[in-house]
């Protein structure tokens, strides 16, 4: 599913587990939502018009994801492979064999993906490295964009910022956004900021969702070259639209209206917040508590925290009766936990609220 406020893509990718995937629309294209399934290659994209009761099967070597820039979208999803019925493993290691062995640098790639799943944990044996790396060296960026993350995070190859950088430039050269995106970090990293952003920059227009935040908040504090710009800021934290990035318009919208020292944000800004908070921002949903009005939206983010502030939050608003029905036990067991593992100040808060309530707990 994809719902307003919640998750809004899938990144582009491969069903490795499957040799055909067959997806079924239960909501109507460009009505109900816009965007969706799309296919395509790195540099370019084109939507899927899947609407409710239509469907679309693909083969496991479709590069595709889902974006869903507005609306709700809900499809059902079946991954089939050719093994038996009765819980047997499939034959998935043949699946691209014979395209591999003849030189195919997809087949390679999709192939040590494959071997990499059979081992265990996605683990990078010599013979899983041996096929990435041969599609890396056919050209093939998302292979390239591999050997780039293992020589920078030293998983399967020996660590190493100058081979890094290498082999996510061609990966970066085939559009691989993602590569474009770990070379920007990586310059960023070294405070290189006017590089930095110029990667940013160029993975965001690629469609790259956290580089789009980050070159938001290069405009926001005039940075890498860039001068102070907040509408350009705004302007690219709206199409980021991660939580960290709607948060981040949130606090930019604080800024333009001068509402920084605020104890309660304005509507316009509790908006972003709100919007941050259903995914999931700790800050921003810990901020909606300040606002009776969106204390429902505090309810759906603080159970799905797994900190012990928001554990304490919760339990005071269970304890107070505050956007919910009253719940005594379940708040003092919410604040109990809290306490246990929390601050001195939510041990404060728990026996506080202890003596006033007893030690009623589940």
């Amino acid at each position: 599913r994809y719902l307003e406020d919640e998750r809004r893509e899938h990144p582009m990718h491969f069903d490795i587990q499957a040799l055909v995937t067959v997806v079924v629309g239960m909501t109507e294209f460009n009505e109900d939502f816009l965007g969706g399934l799309y296919v395509g290659t790195m540099a370019s994209r084109w939507f899927v018009p899947l609407s409710a009761g239509d469907g679309a099967v693909h083969t496991s070597d479709l590069w595709h994801g889902v974006h869903v820039s507005k609306g709700t979208r809900w499809s059902w999803i079946m991954w089939f492979q050719d093994g038996d019925c009765d819980g047997h493993d499939s034959t998935s290691l043949e699946w691209h064999r014979k395209e591999a062995e003849a030189g195919d640098p997809l087949a390679q790639y999709l192939h040590s993906q494959r071997l990499a799943v059979k081992t265990g944990q996605h683990q990078i044996t010599e013979e899983v490295l041996g096929w990435v790396r041969k599609a890396a060296e056919a050209d093939f960026p998302r292979a390239q964009f591999d050997l780039g993350q293992m020589h920078r995070k030293g998983i399967g190859l020996t660590k190493s910022d100058k081979l890094a950088k290498h082999w996510f430039g061609k990966a970066m050269k085939n559009n691989d956004t993602d590569a474009a995106f770990q070379l920007a970090e990586m310059y960023f990293l070294e405070e290189k900021m006017d590089v930095a952003v110029k990667l940013f920059r160029k993975a965001a227009k690629g469609g790259h969702h956290k580089a789009s935040y980050n070159l938001g908040a290069a405009y926001h504090n005039g940075v890498g070259g860039l001068k102070r710009d907040f509408k350009k800021a705004a302007k690219w934290m709206e199409i980021s639209g991660t939580p960290e990035a709607l948060f981040g318009r949130g606090r930019l919208e604080a800024m333009t209206r001068g509402e920084t020292e605020l104890p309660v944000p304005s509507k316009e800004v509790m908006h972003w917040y709100r919007k941050a908070a259903r995914q999931l921002h700790r800050e921003a949903c810990h901020t909606l508590v300040k606002d009776k009005d969106y204390l429902p939206d505090a309810h759906f983010c603080l159970p799905r925290l797994s900190d012990n502030e928001s554990k304490a939050l919760l339990g005071t608003l269970l304890l107070n009766g505050e956007g919910a029905p009253k719940d005594v036990r379940r708040g003092m067991t919410l604040l109990k936990g809290a306490a246990a593992g929390g601050s001195e100040v939510i041990k404060g808060i728990y026996e506080s609220m202890r003596a006033k309530h007893g030690s009623e707990e589940l």
